[in-house]
């Protein structure tokens, strides 16, 4: 059975973790409040560039539009670069592991090629054998429009050399505070909804609004992916960060409980051997 002191000290101990775990959930709320905003501003405008780009690829042959031959893919995977965010990571990385299976079969490390984004994804690769492409790290900084411009002209490159068939984002998407969901979304070949095109007077010509059009459109599911990812990261964070503290909060209670409880015993104790030695004099 474990000492006044070393139970005191076990008191001590999980206090500090507590005091670090309510820090992290601040600053994750912080984080997340930002992140989320991000998330709901963005709608909009990417909603508008999904509509566009409907409108114009209605009866469009385009080598970004055509399915190929063949089944290596090239997988785009989203994830944070540090931990302490629950099951966050293992979700998404189960549920990879579950489409590729479903799509190529039990033997598809061989066939596919990843672009890891995040130290997780990157551990994932690595652990599992798995070719990677190219890995980057600080997701959440990279949310500017060359860095997206940059990504989707390397997917669009091997895309149209027919190294691979097919090019996926795999993220977490971010549904509420309590749900964040894997996806598992195709960008190449591109696949859009025809929708009726207006008479439009296109200035300088409609190929090239078209190929601006399609850049923005797929660059824009990569700033989804982005949004969603580090809002979900940020989020689970928090959940994670506020159960520790909160399960912090009932050892400690446990523990002073046990602590007193000792301490009365240990007086009880000392007032019998006094009373004891009083009566034998």
């Amino acid at each position: 059975m474990a000492t006044l002191k070393e139970i005191k000290k076990r008191v001590t101990s999980v206090k500090n973790t507590q005091k670090i775990t309510n820090a992290m959930k601040l600053v994750s709320s912080a984080k997340f409040t930002k992140a989320n905003r991000a998330v709901r501003g963005a709608r909009p405008y990417l909603d508008a560039i999904a509509e566009l780009t409907s409108q114009l690829v209605s009866g469009i042959d385009h080598p970004l539009l055509k399915e190929q031959e063949g089944k290596r893919l090239l997988v785009v995977l989203f994830s944070s670069d540090r931990g302490l965010c629950g099951a966050l990571n293992a979700n998404l990385l189960k549920f990879v592991v579950q489409q590729l299976t479903a799509s190529v079969g039990e033997h598809f490390r061989q066939q596919v090629d990843f672009i890891a984004l995040g130290k997780k994804a990157e551990q994932f690769c690595q652990r599992h054998k798995l070719t990677i492409i190219s890995s980057q790290h600080n997701i959440e900084q990279r949310t500017n429009n060359k860095w997206r411009a940059e990504l989707w002209r390397e997917l669009a490159r091997h895309f149209k050399a027919k190294t691979h068939s097919r090019v996926y984002l795999a993220y977490q998407l971010f549904v509420s505070a309590l749900k964040q969901t894997p996806v598992w979304q195709k960008v190449l070949p591109l696949h859009i909804e025809a929708s009726q095109t207006p008479q439009y007077l296109i200035e300088p010509s409609f190929d090239q609004l078209l190929e601006v059009a399609l850049a923005k459109y797929a660059s824009n599911q990569i700033q989804r992916a982005v949004l969603n990812s580090v809002a979900s990261e940020h989020r689970a964070r928090m959940n994670a960060m506020d159960n520790a503290t909160n399960n912090a909060k009932k050892v400690v209670k446990e523990l002073t409980l046990q602590y007193n409880r000792g301490r009365q015993a240990a007086i009880t104790k000392e007032l019998i051997e006094i009373v004891a030695g009083v009566q034998a004099i």
